[in-house]
């Protein structure tokens, strides 16, 4: 059964995130995809938030590899900084990974001076999903239109029990008492208006600034018709909402705000700012009103409006109710977001090779087998590492070989790191035994013919006898070539006659690292051969004449890691060339990050 496992805030957090998954809970889509909720963050002192953040990190890698899909809720930048903690190791071990935004403003987040953040994560996402075409609209016009994004509102549910309750005379606010959600604006228009309707009421629900809620009301006269009830929940929710007759957000920036999406749920007329997403769905006059944030006069003027007439709160109500039950209901969010599971684990198939470019090579990002075992002309496959990225930067040959190869695969993992870290993509691990386990699997099905050259006679020996139990369909040749640094024309000639004889489906080349990448491009056209492949250390390890890497090794991309165990000399031989690669790598990470910041400007 597939699983998606879901990073957001925690269970008990107050705010739209937390009540967007707990809708999900409450749908098809918690079971049918097998859904767990991972706290990242709370509301509570900064050791706790330290605490809980630490817990769920290492709950994070236990649960990682019995999972196929990370749903990351983020909003503003301190949100997407501990996101990308979490999103960079999915990607490393192959997982597909959703961002869904939930910032209350562009400008505070990914139009922020921490806009690289924000690149880095969207780039590593397989899928975004935004609240509102407004988002859309806004990422494609920062990050263009690459990026692939989804829209999916925030879901709501109608109230089972309302008529229990009789509406009274409540002008309701719901959200964290702080000055971007305007409440300081709502007690100074409720002032100016309240002795016209002396038997109305305020009524802020919410915690945060609370006594200077109380203070303020006090300082304008309010105070007696003002109540700060805190956070409501439940069954309080339920009661205050169902006997509350206009509801007032008067929010400088939000996403796309839950408590107006619940309050039309309980059929309360809605009075609100054009921000985030609001206009993309509502028209204001006809199942909203709208005001220009901060804009006291014209607020107090829509709240008197609607205070004096039930038939025109009706009207709105009714309206927004509609639209409620027809665009955010859980059943239609649910059978979105299996929409967008179900393609990111099943993509449509490109006609087209991925490849990532890293460091100024173009290394292969896809599956093997869209590279032909026939074609229309020689193609050579190589491989890259750190050892080989520093080699190149010494050896010019060699460089111009591997920018020469049709396909360079993963030799290790450190490309794939970098590629993460630079263009927020990982890279397909297609490391030197899997390519050689997959291409002698396609030779046995079509009844191939594979030459190996290079490497000693008894290797050479020792790989025919094991391929003839493990691909009795392949036929198989060889020759092991005079062990010296460099090749003559002589040798050249020789090892090409011998390849030609044979005219093979496939040519694997073992003579290690810089030599059979030279060679491979020098002598390419040279030989009656349309597939090359430079597999090197993998001719010693199926031969059994060295010991090879544990596959699980492999698996969990840590391969090189066993290496330096299996043969500490090579580690030794090749850190001054890895470390070259390092050091470039961590140039260009903070170059980039330098362009971005400088581009905000």
């Amino acid at each position: 059964m597939k699983s998606v496992l879901i990073l957001a805030t925690g269970h008990q957090t107050k705010g739209g995130i937390t009540s967007v998954i707990q809708y999900y809970k409450q749908s098809s889509i918690w079971e049918n995809w097998n859904c767990t909720w991972l706290e990242t963050h709370v509301d509570k002192s900064k050791v706790e938030k330290v605490w809980i953040f630490i817990k769920a990190f290492v709950q994070y890698f236990f649960l990682l590899p019995k999972i196929d899909i990370i749903h990351v809720h983020l909003s503003e930048p301190p949100s997407a900084f501990r996101k990308l903690l979490f999103i960079y190791p999915a990607k490393w071990f192959g997982k597909k990974c959703i961002v869904h935004l939930h910032s209350f403003s562009p400008e505070t987040s990914f139009n922020s001076k921490y806009q690289w953040v924000y690149k880095k994560v969207f780039f590593a996402a397989d899928q975004i999903i935004v609240l509102s075409p407004f988002w859309k609209q806004s990422l494609e016009k920062t990050f263009g239109n690459k990026i692939p994004i989804s829209i999916v509102l925030n879901p709501s549910s109608v109230p089972e029990i309302v008529e229990q309750y009789q509406r009274k005379q409540i002008l309701l606010f719901a959200g964290t008492l702080k000055s971007r959600k305007g409440y300081k604006d709502l007690i100074k228009s409720f002032a100016l208006i309240h002795e016209q309707f002396p038997n109305w009421k305020l009524y802020l629900a919410g915690n945060g600034e609370i006594d200077e809620a109380e203070d303020l009301a006090l300082s304008l006269g309010v105070g007696e018709k003002t109540f700060c009830v805190g956070w409501v929940e439940k069954l309080l929710k339920q009661k205050l909402f169902s006997e509350a007759s206009i509801f007032c957000l008067p929010s400088y920036a939000e996403g796309f705000p839950m408590a107006v999406i619940d309050a039309m749920g309980y059929k309360i007329p809605v009075i609100t700012t054009p921000v985030g997403g609001i206009t993309d769905i509502f028209t204001s006059g006809e199942d909203i009103l709208l005001y220009n944030p901060g804009d006291i006069n014209q607020l107090s003027l829509h709240i008197a409006n609607l205070m004096n007439s039930k038939t025109e709160r009706l009207a709105l109500c009714n309206k927004a109710f509609e639209k409620i039950e027809a665009e955010f209901s859980i059943e239609k969010i649910a059978t979105q977001l299996d929409d967008i599971y179900t393609k990111v684990l099943n993509p449509p198939v490109s006609k087209d090779i991925a490849f990532e470019k890293v460091l100024g090579y173009t290394v292969f990002s896809d599956t093997l087998d869209k590279i032909p075992i026939q074609s229309d002309y020689v193609r050579v496959v190589n491989t890259i590492s750190p050892n080989s990225y520093g080699l190149a930067l010494r050896n010019t040959v060699f460089e111009n070989a591997l920018k020469a190869s049709d396909f360079l695969v993963l030799d290790g993992v450190y490309f794939a790191l970098a590629s993460i870290f630079m263009n927020g993509r990982n890279i397909k691990k297609n490391q030197g035994p899997e390519v050689f386990d997959y291409f002698m699997h396609q030779l046995n099905k079509e009844r191939g013919t594979a030459f190996f050259l290079g490497s000693s006679n008894k290797t050479l020996r020792a790989i025919k006898k094991k391929a003839s139990v493990d691909f009795p369909n392949v036929q198989i040749h060889s020759y092991s070539p005079p062990f010296k640094a460099v090749f003559n024309t002589e040798d050249d000639d020789v090892m090409c006659a011998r390849v030609n004889a044979v005219n093979p489906d496939i040519l694997f080349i073992g003579m290690t690292c810089p030599k059979q990448e030279c060679w491979s491009i020098k002598n390419k056209q040279s030989l009656n051969v349309k597939l090359i492949i430079s597999i090197g250390n993998v001719f010693d390890w199926y031969a059994g004449t060295q010991k090879s890497v544990h596959p699980i090794w492999f698996k969990l991309r840590l391969g090189w890691l066993a290496r330096i165990f299996v043969r500490p000399e090579i580690f030794s031989r090749n850190i001054g060339n890895q470390m070259l690669f390092f050091k470039d790598t961590f140039q260009q990470i903070l170059f980039k990050k330098k362009k971005d910041n400088y581009s905000l400007r």
